[in-house]
């Protein structure tokens, strides 16, 4: 903070203009950057535990359905706890500004099915019904691969996580003027108007989801905004209110310049 904030700040009684929203930016920053290292540390031992698990995977026909059933929910928790983390180290350089999307043209109808594996497993292993719905020529967009492939992951697994067994999650994906729509769309939680406002800033988190003992640190919603807005788009949350399920959209332009048959350019996210 520099004097002539101070003096403001004296002067007036209150923050000069400007003051609060400037240091509150900075503060996300700090956290961002700690969580960053902080999570970057734990893929190390993510990677171990995914060694012993694919040991144990060999060992599946010495297992009683039981304890099949046990490791393949195991296998999908890990799975969506590794993405998790690696979803902070890329928000986290993100909001640092280490990183800038490499775009190249991207097929959605290739990198959703991808990019929501992880999710669908989850979802299984926690009797959730999940549905895909990408229409095959689907409008292809100029985009980071990688960080378009983890924003979807992020809405995905967030719709699986703050769901109930027995419920449903829809990702589905549309063109409309110009744009394409990608939608996750649940049955689980909902949200208020007043939880609404306060999505997409990063490091909040639902307080009900925290009493139930929901992981999370309240930046998916966050790193699905920045992608969003790094490529000239949007996001968008409707919910009809608590217990009454959400959707969540991402809105991007569409490349014009190119035929819809081409090959899909780029990896699956996280590879």
């Amino acid at each position: 903070m520099v004097a002539g904030d101070w003096v403001e700040r004296e002067r007036n009684g209150r923050p000069a203009p400007g003051m609060v929203q400037r240091y509150e930016g900075e503060l996300d920053q700090l956290k961002a950057a700690f969580l960053g290292v902080v999570t970057h540390e734990l893929l190390t031992p993510f990677a171990s535990v995914g060694l012993a698990l694919q040991v144990l995977q060999r060992e599946t026909g010495n297992l009683r359905p039981d304890q099949q059933e046990a490791l393949d929910s195991l296998v999908a928790e890990i799975a969506g706890l590794r993405r998790l983390v690696t979803g902070v180290v890329k928000f986290a350089e993100l909001v640092g500004k280490r990183r800038q999307p490499q775009r190249v043209i991207v097929s959605l109808s290739q990198v959703i099915p991808w990019a929501v594996q992880p999710a669908a497993a989850l979802a299984q292993a926690r009797d959730v019904e999940f549905q895909v719905s990408v229409p095959p020529y689907l409008a292809r967009v100029y985009a980071d691969p990688e960080l378009l492939g983890e924003a979807v992951f992020q809405m995905s697994h967030n719709a699986v996580k703050f769901n109930l067994p027995g419920g449903q999650v829809q990702v589905r994906a549309l063109e409309s003027d110009g744009r394409v729509v990608i939608e996750v769309a649940d049955t689980g939680v909902g949200l208020t108007p007043e939880r609404m406002a306060l999505l997409g800033q990063p490091f909040e988190q639902s307080a009900d989801a925290l009493r139930r003992g929901q992981e999370g640190l309240g930046v998916g919603w966050a790193f699905v905004r920045y992608v969003a807005e790094a490529h000239g788009g949007w996001t968008h949350v409707a919910s009809l209110g608590p217990g009454q399920g959400s959707t969540f959209s991402l809105v991007m332009p569409v490349v014009t310049s190119t035929r819809r048959s081409g090959v899909v350019c780029g990896r699956r996210a996280g590879e």
